[in-house]
């Protein structure tokens, strides 16, 4: 076979190739031979070494191979003489394999270098990019409007690896689920650069390689690159919104792993002078099968870890009854932090949710940061350990005492990113698709963001003028009263010829001139999402045009589907034009790709309810409740619509909830309905008959005796009648053997006293008949007396027979002291009847 000569040496270039590729400029097809090693690749008698013997070759020759200094420097050469820019995907994979190098080494080692520059750090310190294709990458790796970070480093070659692995993923049959791997890191590389903006370009082209892998992933490929495969595409998933399929790909990790991650209590000291143990929150690992590259040996270096310096707190919750702590491999600790960013993702923000995602968290720490050197340490790797730390430090921004080791955790991983030892080589390269861990502007940010939560703006601005943080540099200015210092530098900046949307949006917010937005639309090419929703917002808020903020709000949300907090701000923006159709689809598409947001639910039930979908609207308000449970604003709108469409057991319930929330709640249409309903005997929405419970009688009952002292006789009259109500709901079969339960008797005798109270005290008359409402009062009161009598006799009857067939010692207290209660109420009943 021919071959092109070449004036440089690719010798380390010389590896496997796929049959895709041989299928360029052959009709043969690499085969695996039975008689050589599983990695080696054979087509006639020539044999092709595999990746993983090249790189073990090079680093035996020179440790710091995977800093790419030879690499990155034969890519230069390889692609010197390539016009990259006039060559589309397919032309440039053909003009690799014609010089015989295997293009899956050359999107390993850009790839490696690329991550080195910007997340891994060590002796790499120097930014390789591909001759004249910076701005070409740029434009190419834009997505709906949105660059990538434009600090980046090494741009370029990430750029090089999506369209080479884009044109492989066609192309390769034997390497196929290689190349849509390494297709799936560059996406998971290229969203990380575009931010939190979601791409919809992006998440179907990961959309399309999940397609493949799930037909081409079996037993062929090794556990790492399938694990690899699994957490990157559940971590997407979620990223994406995805939550069913995030858990999906989290449990089939789990069963390669042949691990369950669960929660748990478990008995320990938090603080330094805690005498009493409690129950602290953690994550129990067990394994269905041991797992085989558990290792406890500390060899590789990671990164330092701050202690808490605190006089009150431990540094880490020290457990009584844990047991001996269980050692992770490093696919164990990336899992058990992929679950704790799927839980932060997927439940809502509040204590809770930060608790149980610090009990994941601080499983992985005490696993490779024991306290004790008695304590058995796992081996880690420098990535996952990065983000376990960042991870901590984001969730210890909130606690007083923890926020100064939060800072200067995050000061610590920030300085590593430089320092030249360890080496790269030496940080654990091979493990970072394995975590998701922050680059160097991120640690950098994130640190900056928590200086300015504690009120260090200047430290703050200088971190955020170094990563050209527009909002945050604008922010910190307004809080050191310099709001057209701000103003001067983003104008320094567009005029030294640095003209992008994002500035021009950042000087609209500055200076609140609408005309700015407009021409970031301008230099967009109308492709700016963000320009379009901030002059919505403008129109919105500024000029109360709700219209004109309802086309701008329209124009961003086609370029970008994904945006979850303009999807509500049109719904919101739609109400207020009264556009309630347009309304209710707004937030639709807002709880379809953010299910936990209960104030999307609750104005999506309002726009139907509007529109006289009652039924669909009350649905949609229960929806609101499972994400906000305490929330009593919700319960009251549940209580409200279910009232009227007579679905009563929704109104109970919700009633019952009101009063857990508020202790005291009263709404005098709906007991109205609710008592109506069940005099009448009138059937609720779904054909059955209105519930009758204790607590709405009883409610009603004290509704109506809070307009003593002017209450009327017919209103005193209706008031101990729900009182009897309440008191047969609760002694009813239906409501199981009342007898025996502690709550239930306190609740019979406190309603049986209150209508001894309301008896003893009726309305006092001020009409001028007074000796005849008396006499009627009398006639009223009298039988209800007698009436009582029987009812409390009837009660201590039923006790005294439980009292001597049940054995339990604490129920037969219980049921003592109840009689005590109620033979004194008779004997005031009696007395009052005397």
């Amino acid at each position: 076979m021919h071959r092109e000569k070449i004036p440089y040496p690719i010798a380390w270039f010389l590896t496997q190739t796929s049959a895709g590729e041989f299928e360029r400029f052959s009709n043969t097809e690499f085969r695996i031979s039975k008689g050589l090693p599983q990695n080696y690749w054979t087509e006639g008698q020539i044999q092709l070494c595999p990746k993983h013997k090249i790189t073990k070759s090079m680093a035996e020759n020179n440790e710091t191979y995977y800093l790419h200094n030879d690499c990155v420097s034969e890519i230069k050469k390889i692609f010197s003489d390539v016009p990259l820019s006039e060559l589309d995907d397919d032309a440039l994979v053909n003009n690799l394999l014609e010089r015989s190098v295997s293009v899956l080494q050359v999107i390993d080692h850009a790839m490696s270098y690329f991550v080195a520059v910007n997340f891994i750090g060590g002796s790499v310190d120097e930014s390789y990019e591909l001759d004249g294709c910076c701005q070409l990458a740029l434009e190419d790796l834009c997505c709906e409007g949105e660059y990538p970070f434009k600090l980046t480093k090494s741009l370029t070659l990430l750029w090089l690896c999506k369209r080479l692995c884009r044109t492989m993923c066609t192309v390769s049959q034997t390497l196929s689920f290689l190349y849509h791997l390494n297709y799936l890191k560059c996406i998971y590389l290229h969203q990380y650069l575009i931010g939190d903006e979601r791409s919809p370009k992006l998440k179907s082209e990961f959309q399309d390689i999940i397609d493949v892998c799930e037909e081409c992933v079996d037993s062929t490929h090794t556990t790492e690159d399938v694990i690899q495969y699994l957490m990157l595409s559940s971590y997407l998933s979620a990223f994406y919104y995805e939550y069913e399929a995030s858990k999906t790909f989290a449990s089939r990790c789990a069963q390669y792993l042949n691990i369950d991650v669960k929660f748990c209590g478990v008995l320990g000291k938090c603080t330094r002078f805690q005498e009493k143990e409690v129950a602290n929150l953690t994550v129990k690992v067990n394994r269905v099968v041991e797992s085989k590259d558990n290792k406890t040996s500390g060899n590789s270096p990671l990164p330092q870890i701050i202690p808490l310096s605190d006089d009150v707190l431990l540094n880490s919750v020290v457990f009584s009854t844990m047991g001996e702590q269980s050692i992770l491999s490093n696919t164990e600790q990336s899992f058990i932090l992929l679950l704790c960013e799927l839980h932060r993702r997927h439940y809502p923000r509040d204590d809770l949710t930060e608790q149980q995602c610090l009990a994941y968290i601080n499983t992985v720490i005490r696993a490779v940061y024991p306290d004790s050197e008695n304590e058995i340490k796992s081996s880690s790797s420098w990535p996952i350990a990065t983000e376990t730390l960042f991870r901590r430090s984001l969730l210890e921004h909130n606690s007083v005492r923890k926020t100064e080791r939060a800072l200067s955790q995050l000061e610590e991983l920030s300085c590593q990113f430089k320092r030249t030892s360890p080496s790269f080589s030496k940080r654990s390269p091979s493990s970072f698709f394995l975590s998701r861990m922050p680059s160097i502007w991120t640690l950098q940010v994130e640190q900056g963001r928590l200086l300015m939560k504690i009120g260090c703006y200047k430290s703050a601005l200088d971190i955020f003028l170094l990563w050209d943080k527009w909002s945050e540099i604008i922010e910190c200015y307004i809080h050191l009263n310099k709001r057209e210092k701000a103003e001067e530098v983003i104008l320094s900046r567009l005029n030294s010829g640095d003209e992008s949307a994002e500035l021009y949006c950042s000087l609209g917010d500055v200076t609140n001139d609408r005309q700015h937005y407009l021409k970031a639309w301008e230099v967009s090419g109308c492709k700016s999402a963000r320009a379009m929703r901030s002059l919505a917002v403008t129109y919105m808020y500024t000029d109360k045009d709700y219209q004109k903020a309802i086309e701008c709000f329209q124009k961003s949300l086609e370029i970008n589907t994904m945006q979850v907090n303009v999807w509500f701000t049109f719904g919101c923006c739609c109400l207020q034009a009264k556009d309630f159709v347009k309304a209710e689809n707004a937030f639709r598409s807002c709880v379809r790709l953010d299910p936990d947001n209960f104030e999307a639910w609750n104005n999506c039930a309002t726009a139907v309810l509007i529109q006289g979908k009652k039924n669909i609207a009350l649905k949609l308000m229960k929806e609101a409740c499972k994400y906000s449970y305490e929330n009593w604003r919700i319960w009251e709108n549940i209580l409200l619509i279910s009232a009227d469409v007579k679905a009563f057991h929704e109104t109970m319930h919700a009633y019952h909830r009101l009063l857990d929330l508020q202790g005291k709640y009263a709404n005098p249409q709906v007991l109205s309905v609710m008592v109506k309903g069940v005099v009448l005997n009138e059937m609720d929405s779904t054909g059955n008959p209105t519930p009758n419970d204790a607590v709405i009688w009883n409610e009603y009952a004290h509704l109506l005796v809070d307009e003593l002292p002017q209450m009327t006789y017919t209103t005193y009259q209706r008031a101990v009648h729900c009182l009897q109500a309440a008191h047969r709901c609760r002694i009813q079969p239906s409501e199981g053997p009342w007898e025996q339960s502690t709550k239930k008797c306190e609740a019979i005798i406190d309603g049986l006293k209150a209508l001894l109270d309301l008896l003893n005290n009726p309305p006092k008359s001020k009409n001028d008949n007074k000796s005849n409402e008396e006499d009627q009062l009398n006639t009223f009161i009298q039988p209800t007396l007698a009436t009582l009598r029987i009812s409390l006799k009837s009660v201590i009857s039923k006790l005294k027979i439980a009292e001597e067939s049940i054995l339990s010692t604490d129920v037969q207290d219980m049921i003592r002291s109840s009689l005590k209660d109620l033979n004194e109420l008779l004997i005031d009943v009696e007395k009052k009847l005397n």
